[in-house]
């Protein structure tokens, strides 16, 4: 029960955040934090976890070939607890996103937890021996082939939906108490997104504008993740499973996110306005040119006048 916990935990680690309008720019130094709540059939997990952007300049090679990515640290905590069982938990984790679209190229994950049980946890065979005590250590290395596009739907509008697909390989190291076992897993699969609604939500951090997006897993499982383009984030992320229970509460606590300014698409958006203020500009210094050139012959008309009136001449025609 506890490993099949442990499975429901990396799940929801990695939803598809950074869905919105347009796609967030990050930069070094951004970073989130979340509370997190997951439930299991035995076991609960609670805690937090803070997102860093630590580079967006890392080229990655993996199945022949070379991904430039961000990469995102992910540091966690927290508790665990059951049925007269408790304990503790923390992840680290490297997350590697394509800089041109944020797919999802890899995930590196290190998960520890050391767990106390008694003999009336319930929970075979560890409920045979007394106040026994687990410690598990699980490290997790994640491929994507090819890159997994969860955030191709942008720009995004109400009603909007598109699918992804790749095969995702696992290769999983497990100790328990000492003992190692090595395995991989590998699966191919094509989940589905659709844009709900634009809603407003209040979350600790005060209330915000989200756009929520649904995601379908081939074997039932979905959630709903509100992601707020302000915050370059998906701010809340619930997840259920096949039979519509709850499983996992993702919500943001605190932040700090300063988006890399777009300068091509600043450029585009300002070229029409110097444009229109240069043929303005242009305009009236011809205006002004013209209108001193025009005052300047009339002067010299106006004294020519003048002149040939003295001398007795007859002044030129006017036509």
């Amino acid at each position: 029960m506890l490993l099949c916990l442990i499975a429901i935990f990396f799940t929801s680690l990695n939803t598809s955040f950074g869905v919105g309008p347009d796609l967030p720019k990050w930069k070094v130094g951004n970073w989130w934090k979340f509370s997190i709540e997951i439930s299991g059939d035995v076991l609960d997990l609670v805690g937090t976890s803070t997102y860093t952007v630590v580079s967006d300049d890392i080229d990655i090679h993996q199945n022949g070939q070379d991904f430039n990515c961000y990469q995102i640290d992910v540091l966690g905590s927290g508790t665990i607890y059951g049925n007269r069982m408790e304990g503790n938990w923390t992840l680290t984790e490297q997350q590697y996103y394509l800089k041109s679209d944020q797919s999802w190229v890899a995930i590196h994950s290190t998960y520890e937890d050391t767990v106390s049980f008694d003999d009336a946890s319930n929970i075979t065979p560890i409920s045979l021996i007394a106040d026994r005590k687990v410690t598990m250590k699980i490290i997790i290395n994640t491929t994507y082939n090819p890159p997994f596009e969860a955030n191709k739907g942008f720009p995004l509008t109400v009603g909007k939906s598109w699918s992804a697909a790749t095969t995702e390989t696992s290769k999983i190291q497990t100790m328990v108490n000492g003992d190692i076992e090595l395995e991989t897993e590998s699966d191919s699969y094509t989940k589905t997104f659709l844009v709900l609604r634009e809603e407003s939500i209040i979350i600790p951090t005060g209330k915000v504008e989200t756009y929520a997006i649904k995601r379908t897993d081939p074997d039932g499982v979905y959630a709903e993740g509100y992601y707020c383009p302000e915050i370059g984030f998906d701010v809340k992320t619930i997840e259920y499973n096949s039979n519509g229970v709850l499983q996992k509460n993702l919500e943001l606590l605190s932040y700090e996110y300063q988006p890399i300014i777009d300068d091509s698409h600043l450029l585009a958006t300002l070229l029409p306005i110097l444009v229109i203020v240069s043929i303005v500009v242009i305009s009236a210094i011809v205006a002004i040119y013209l209108f001193k050139k025009n005052k300047n012959l009339q002067t010299l008309k106006n004294d020519l006048v003048s002149k040939l009136k003295k001398e007795g001449g007859k002044p030129p025609s006017t036509k």
